[in-house]
């Protein structure tokens, strides 16, 4: 048998070995929710850019379509003008 001196120095060792392996436990544990809160937020920022870049497309086919509707309606009254210029002249233009 040891010395009781000897004992309560190895259970002060074996409590410093419990605290150090919960306090261990306990940073595992912090560094896996920042890890998941890191992917998450980096996966929600990649939704939001490929939302965005979606948007992004639909503006430029949006905006595609009424250029070319204008284009349309700009020829449409250039034409109506000549006719008109033509019936009240009696000549093309």
């Amino acid at each position: 048998m040891l010395d009781p001196e000897v004992e309560a120095r190895f259970r002060r060792i074996e409590d410093a070995q419990l605290v150090a392996a919960e306090l261990l436990r306990r940073s595992e544990k912090r560094t896996e929710d920042f890890q998941e809160a890191v992917i998450g937020w980096v996966e929600q920022q990649e939704r939001w850019r490929q939302e965005q870049e979606r948007w992004r497309q639909e503006h430029e086919r949006w905006r595609a379509e009424i250029e070319a509707k204008m284009a349309a309606l700009v020829d449409t009254v250039a034409e109506l003008a000549r006719l008109y210029r033509y019936r009240t002249d009696g000549q093309e233009n």
